[in-house]
């Protein structure tokens, strides 16, 4: 992983795919699917606290007619797509009781966090998790902890919510080359601005490839 100081003296850190497979695998399952909410689908960790299964949605959607999609010519075109309904962070201050998005879930994602709720007992309307974001902020580190513990690499130790959001920003961006305007839309960012921290900082993948791909190793 990489680490960039901040002026508070705290740390940013970049995650690659295999790093954050081992902090997941450090958590007990309702830890590690709280994660996989902010890693994954990009939430805040207020946001993950929020999070229902009636907030789920699941749609067919056809991408047949958009440029580049893939789809073989001999398919229908039609995906299947969960969303999930987020109340998050208004930047702009102009709405009350957030700003409404609609979040992407994967669907192992969707189908893990179904299988737990019903394991749970857990209603439509309830919270997937029903603790505050701080006891998410603790389960975060606990499980950095354990992975630094089980690794040797303290590194671990530094990893904090927004980190897993800035590995969801990072990899959608730099890894899978989404287009910016979808990221700022599924992940509640309201300008190029707040998402430019994200493409200006290579993730270890990136720098690794470009040196690579110049004879530079």
């Amino acid at each position: 992983m990489r680490l960039e100081s901040n002026r508070d003296g705290s740390m940013k850190v970049w995650l690659t795919e295999p790093e954050y497979e081992v902090l997941v695998d450090s958590a007990d399952e309702q830890a590690a699917l709280a994660m996989a909410y902010g890693a994954e689908v990009g939430l805040r960790v207020s946001e993950i606290a929020a999070v229902t299964r009636g907030a789920h949605r699941e749609t067919a959607v056809d991408v047949s007619a958009v440029p580049g999609a893939g789809v073989p010519d001999n398919a229908t075109g039609t995906v299947k797509v969960t969303w999930l309904a987020v109340y998050g962070k208004d930047t702009s201050g102009e709405r009350d009781g957030g700003k409404r998005r609609d979040a992407l879930v994967p669907d192992s994602l969707a189908t893990s966090a179904r299988l737990y709720q019903l394991e749970a007992g857990i209603n439509d309307d309830e919270p997937l998790f029903d603790v505050t974001p701080r006891t998410i902020r603790s389960w975060i580190t606990d499980a950095g902890v354990t992975a630094a513990t089980s690794t040797g690499n303290d590194d671990y130790r530094k990893v904090s919510p927004h980190d897993l959001r800035r590995y969801f920003a990072t990899r959608m961006l730099q890894v899978h080359g989404l287009n910016p305007e979808v990221v700022m839309e599924v992940g509640g960012w309201d300008s190029y601005q707040a998402l430019r921290p994200y493409l200006q900082s290579p993730v270890e993948e990136v720098i690794a490839a470009e040196y690579a791909a110049n004879g530079l190793l």
